[in-house]
């Protein structure tokens, strides 16, 4: 009967001090100045970047085509080295 109580203590400290271990591990500072910081700027744009979206169909039709063109140019260029590296 006492290994069932030792199995129940152990099982109750992994309850208790999991969470606590977790939370001091990723409340660290160093934790959130190494993984966490340098993550703001891709979530969080500067104020020079325009985050914007366009309210007319004009403007609409105007993004479509920019990102289509950058579509364009991002698969040539993986063309591009794709065929680069089956060169060598």
């Amino acid at each position: 009967m006492s290994a069932r109580y030792a199995i129940e203590k152990f099982r109750f400290g992994v309850y208790v001090f999991f969470p606590i271990t977790i939370f001091y591990y990723f409340n660290r500072p160093d934790f959130y100045d190494d993984y966490i910081r340098p993550s703001i700027p891709v979530f969080y744009p500067t104020e020079g970047v325009n985050t914007t979206l366009p309210h007319t169909r004009e403007g609409n039709l105007a993004l479509l085509d920019e990102l289509k063109q950058k579509n364009k140019q991002a698969k040539a260029a993986a063309a591009a080295a794709s065929v680069e590296a089956d060169a060598k």
